[in-house]
């Protein structure tokens, strides 16, 4: 026999055929489970990065937010006492002009998109997704809002222009109260969000 030809092995016979097919199945099987446990570890990772900057984004409006209410209340006082004036037949002066927040949400929209939130949990979800969906609530109230103040004609007749004013400080006063609730549910968005990182 020349010593570069390959050894013949006896016939292994069928448990030897067997044990390397068990083995072979159970390598593919095992660097499936990896590939899979790091494609999962990956996703909790950019799950947990999209969820700090979804809390800083949700903090930044609450913040925001909550130094105006004060704010709109008084102008919602103020509308409604001007509109009193002008039913008595006085000659007020008022300045409906109001300051809104921004109302950011540029890290969830693209984390929705992204679907990175797709592992998150139901009570976390609907937490963020109520802060988030208050946004719009509030944008069609800034919206309804400035329609209602230009509208004002100063050549309208008396109670027309009451009347707008007094719908203006209602749109405002609801604001405010919007407000309110929305910073409640940024608090329990962000609650949700800490629970979620502390597990």
């Amino acid at each position: 026999m020349h010593p570069k030809e390959p050894r013949l092995h006896p016939a292994r016979g069928m448990t030897g055929i067997l044990t390397e097919a068990a083995m072979i199945v159970l390598s593919i099987l095992l660097a499936l489970g990896l590939e899979n446990w790091n494609e999962h570890r990956k996703e909790e990772k950019r799950c947990r990065e999209a969820l700090h900057l979804i809390r800083d984004e949700i903090v930044q409006n609450r913040e925001e937010m909550s130094k105006l209410i004060d704010g709109h209340r008084a102008k919602a006082a103020e509308l409604m006492h001007a509109a009193e004036g002008i039913s008595r037949g006085g000659n007020v002066s008022v300045q409906a002009n109001a300051q809104f927040a921004t109302h950011n949400s540029t890290a969830f929209e693209v984390a929705v998109n992204s679907r990175v939130l797709n592992s998150l949990e139901y009570r976390t979800l609907l937490a963020l997704a109520e802060s988030y969906a208050a946004h719009k609530w509030l944008t069609n109230l800034e919206e309804s809002y400035f329609q209602m103040v230009l509208g004002v004609n100063r050549e309208e007749k008396r109670k027309g222009i009451a009347m707008q004013l007094r719908l203006s400080a209602g749109i405002l006063g609801n604001y405010a109260d919007l407000e309110k609730e929305t910073v409640e549910q940024y608090d329990s968005a962000v609650a949700a969000i800490n629970r979620t990182l502390a597990e």
